[in-house]
């Protein structure tokens, strides 16, 4: 038996040739993944390296980019940078982590402005020290070489690659214009994708130099000055005498650091040379909490806030800002009258003094004479649990100390939330907006009475949930345009002076003066205008004054398109907008005149509106639109000869064109052409309850008792009516309190329509049963702004 066993075993081999197939592939699968991790991925995250920088170098643009028309605007501007790179995604093989490159700060220096003839220093232009900094960008590839991706760099308005030249597009120096361009920054980033939000108030203060002048600009750059003088100023070598990192070169220029060029000029052949500065800020730090707060999750920031920040003077439109957030500043505020919220964008808020969706903001009031400062948090939000609006503002004196909280009224709470207008909103400062005095809290009246008093103040935000608007109001001179005046549409060579009607308001001993200054749509002042366009002095003002600017504009200079105008006071500015022309087209404003409102729902909007044909052409077969919350609604067609106007009366119907839900304050806009635009708000209110108890039907076995009133417009059903609005409905859905729910077949009516008592029921009492009619209402989409003009420049 054993030899036959053996016999058997021994000669049977027919297992082997599976085993070596086997090994043999799993051999030749190890030897393609090894070349395939060892030569394939290698190349394709090289590849993934390669665009990512291509990438990155076009972020680093858009924040050049970005910084130009934040200067030239003053409105806030939010590149966003992708900092790494992604490898994709493997099933075979094995990638290495993905590179991470960072982002951060290098100081510059100090920018100067020296020479013979020049009267003023940068710093003055300023305001304050004009420091500049540069945004570094290291790559961090696992492949490309730094040799091959070196780091990015922006500075003083260029970007360049370490150790190349950069792209040609400084505007340090701009036609006449000498442009100190200092940032500000903060930034310290390593993270796949960065946003970063840049804000200034623009060229606030500019100077026009002595005819004769020959200035220099020192610039702290790392850039050579051999750089500087064939790459990047070769475009105004016409203004540029010398450029150069030595002293002993340039006139009037005592030393020059190491990292310092300076760029010496010219006389101009037209106009003198004009120094102006706009301050940028970048803002990186995570807001410091404030001192005290019982908040028990760190709060959610959102948006970034709209407006002007960064450190700015407070010198805007009549006397307010609006503030940004994080980290936003102003400095030099007159004694405060008045802090006002509105506008807000709420997120999910949770402190001991309120719950829901609201807003947190925090900040730091400090007088620069008296060295006294305030805390201030502003708490608001709707509590949907208990229906209601809740709000507290707490101050303190000392940052340490919790601030004293007060609790607004819930109508001042609910204005804060819901108010559109920061200008209606409730003034914090105002004690009728509280449920208790400020005579019964301990020290905030002498609080408050601090902030008012306050003279060179500033004002620091820190800890912050949301987005709210707010604007800080000062006692000195406020500025305005009269109404007419705010956006003119002129023809090409059609006058030889544009009038502004300006009324200054407040009180003022000794002298003011108040300027007119022209600029382009880019936010250069015109040279034709130049240093202003006309000046007017004010003397002992008590109460207000009204008076007229002029420019008086040169034709061969001045092009079509729009200019923005500025009536600049010592102590506040004040816009506007005209529009030039030219001759050969047909140009209509549009103004809106006497809206209803309020209006019930189901109710008429009816409104006049003023079409003025500015231009020179008639206008045959024009349209006007109206609507309503962004829903479409009456449109009429009209001629209208050259320089002639025509009021025309719309009605808008609430019931056909509006959700009986969506109510509440709504843009009611006319429209030519999508040029010509003009808005009013008007209030529309929810329609009238329907309650179950009076509104009652009776139903028989016979057909014409199933609905009765099923064909007529309006139907009296015991004392309330059925609406009508909306698309065809062919069947109601009749639900009683005996057996299932069923169908009330309906007719179909001559004209579309749907039978609707907005969110309530009818309950019909046939013979002693009961059943409910359920008509929802459709749904459409929400839409509010405030009142304005599309072709006027918007509030900062």
């Amino acid at each position: 038996m054993k030899e036959t066993l053996e016999r058997l075993f021994k000669s049977d081999d027919r297992a082997v040739a599976p085993v070596l197939g086997v090994a043999l592939l799993f051999a030749i699968a190890a030897i393609g993944l090894s070349a395939w991790q060892t030569t394939v991925i290698p190349q394709q995250n090289e590849e993934v390296e390669f665009d990512h920088y291509g990438d990155i170098r076009a972020d680093m643009g858009d924040l050049r980019q970005a910084h130009h028309e934040v200067a030239s605007s003053g409105e806030p501007q939010s590149p966003t940078l992708r900092l790494g790179a992604s490898y994709r995604p493997r099933v075979f093989g094995v990638n290495p982590p993905n590179p991470q490159g960072s982002l951060e700060t290098e100081p510059l220096g100090t920018y100067e402005i020296k020479g013979e003839r020049v009267d003023v220093t940068a710093e003055e232009i300023c305001g304050t020290t004009p420091q500049t900094d540069a945004l570094r960008y290291d790559p961090a590839y696992n492949r490309l070489s730094d040799s091959d991706t070196p780091p990015i760099v922006y500075e003083n308005t260029v970007t360049t690659r370490e150790g190349l030249n950069p792209e040609p597009t400084q505007v340090l120096i701009q036609g006449s214009n000498i442009n100190i361009l200092p940032v500000q920054s903060e930034v310290n980033r390593s993270s796949p994708t960065t946003s970063v939000t840049l804000a200034s108030e623009g060229y606030l203060r500019e100077k026009e130099l002595n005819a004769s002048a020959t200035p220099t600009l020192v610039v702290p750059t790392k850039i050579s000055a051999d750089v500087w003088n064939d790459e990047l100023l070769d475009s105004q070598s016409g203004s540029v005498t010398t450029v150069s990192s030595e002293a002993g070169e340039l006139s009037d220029v005592d030393a020059l650091d190491e990292n310092e060029v300076g760029i010496e000029l010219n006389e101009t052949d037209q106009f003198p040379w004009t120094v102006r500065c706009a301050i940028t800020t970048i803002g990186d730090k995570p807001s410091p909490e404030f001192e005290g707060s019982n908040t028990p999750q760190e709060p959610k920031i959102k948006n970034g806030g709209v407006g002007r920040g960064g450190i700015t003077e407070h010198t805007p439109d009549s006397n307010t800002d609006r503030i940004v957030i994080p980290n936003g500043k102003w400095v030099d505020i007159a004694n405060i009258e008045s802090i006002r919220y509105a506008n807000a964008e709420a997120v999910p808020v949770n402190t001991d003094n309120v719950q829901g969706e609201g807003v947190i903001m925090e900040y730091v009031l400090r007088d620069g004479n008296s060295d006294k400062e305030v805390s201030v948090k502003v708490e608001a939000a709707y509590d949907a649990g208990n229906d209601e609006w809740v709000g507290y503002v707490g101050f303190s004196d000392d940052p340490s100390n919790d601030p004293n909280s007060m609790q607004l009224r819930e109508s001042a709470a609910r204005h804060i939330l819901q108010n559109e207008s920061v200008e209606n909103g409730p003034d914090i400062l105002d004690d009728s907006i509280y449920q208790d005095s400020f005579q019964n809290q301990d020290d905030i009246g002498s609080l408050v009475d601090t902030i008012q008093v306050m003279e060179d103040a500033t004002l620091h935000t820190s800890n912050v949930a949301g987005r709210l608007d707010m604007k800080v109001e000062a006692g000195d001179l406020i500025h305005d345009i009269d109404d007419e005046d705010e956006f003119k549409t002129i023809k090409e060579g059609e006058t030889s002076e544009i009038e502004f009607d300006v009324t200054a308001r407040g009180e003022m001993e000794g002298e003011e003066n108040v300027d007119l200054v022209i600029r382009d749509s880019s936010g250069d002042q015109i040279d034709s205008a130049r240093p202003r366009a006309d000046r007017q002095t004010l003397t002992n003002v008590d109460g207000e004054e009204s008076f007229t600017l002029t420019w008086e504009p040169d034709w061969e200079q001045v092009d079509n398109g729009e200019y923005q105008i500025l009536v600049e006071g010592e102590s506040d500015q004040e816009f506007a907008t005209v529009e030039i022309f030219q001759g050969g087209n047909v140009r209509l404003n549009v103004t809106i005149d006497n809206a209803t409102s309020p209006v019930d729902y189901g109710d008429t909007v009816e409104t006049n509106v003023t079409v003025e044909n500015v231009g020179d052409t008639d206008a045959d077969d024009a349209q006007l639109d109206l609507s309503m919350a962004d829903q479409d609604g009456p449109q009429r067609q009209f001629d209208l000869a050259a320089g002639e106007n025509t009021t025309l009366t719309l009605e808008y119907d609430t019931q056909e064109n509006l959700d009986p839900t969506n109510t509440g304050e709504k843009t009611l806009k006319a429209t030519w052409n999508d040029e010509s635009t003009d808005t009013e708000t008007v209030v529309a209110t929810s329609p009238t309850p329907v309650t179950p108890s009076n509104t009652t039907a009776t139903t028989g076995a016979g057909p014409s008792s199933r609905a009765t009133a099923r064909n007529s417009p309006r139907t009296s059903i015991t004392g309330k009516s059925l609406t009508r609005s909306g698309p065809t409905t062919r069947r109601a859905t009749l639900s009683g309190s005996r057996g299932p729910a069923s169908t009330l077949p309906r007719p179909m009516p001559t004209s579309a329509t749907t039978w609707s008592t907005g969110s309530r029921a009818l309950t019909p009492t046939p013979q002693g049963r009961t059943a409910t009619l359920k008509v929802r209402p459709s749904r459409r989409r929400q839409a509010s702004r405030s009142r304005s003009r599309s072709s006027t420049p918007g509030s900062p």
